[in-house]
């Protein structure tokens, strides 16, 4: 396989494995978990430290989104077991994540600039 071909395939399998065991453990729904696996294909495949601080971000929510979860559920009517987030929630959670992307690349397009 040649070179420029390997990120984006370890992108598709990657985002799609941590997908569906998001998936399979209700911290995502089916729009959620198709959402998530382009949105992080997109950024593995781009570049490894912006898959890296995707996924960061994504463990450490689905973390806190089930920290009191019995409380929840007392309180909150449409409580969803494990968060289910959907493709709504799943862009909205992770526009933070893309800021901070967007931001580290911004950072070393002018640093480059400033090497000439």
């Amino acid at each position: 396989m040649e070179k420029h071909l390997i990120q984006p395939a370890v992108a598709a399998l990657l985002s799609s494995v941590i997908a569906f065991r998001s998936y399979k453990r209700k911290s995502l729904s089916l729009s959620g978990a198709i959402a998530g696996v382009i949105v992080m294909f997109i950024h593995l495949a781009v570049n490894y430290r912006f898959g890296a601080m995707l996924l960061v971000f994504f463990f450490t929510s689905s973390k806190f989104t089930k920290f009191g979860e019995d409380r929840k559920r007392k309180i909150d009517a449409e409580f969803k077991e494990g968060g289910q987030r959907d493709w709504v929630e799943t862009y909205g959670s992770l526009g933070m994540a893309m800021g901070w992307s967007g931001y580290g690349a911004g950072q070393v397009i002018v640093f480059a600039g400033r090497g000439r």
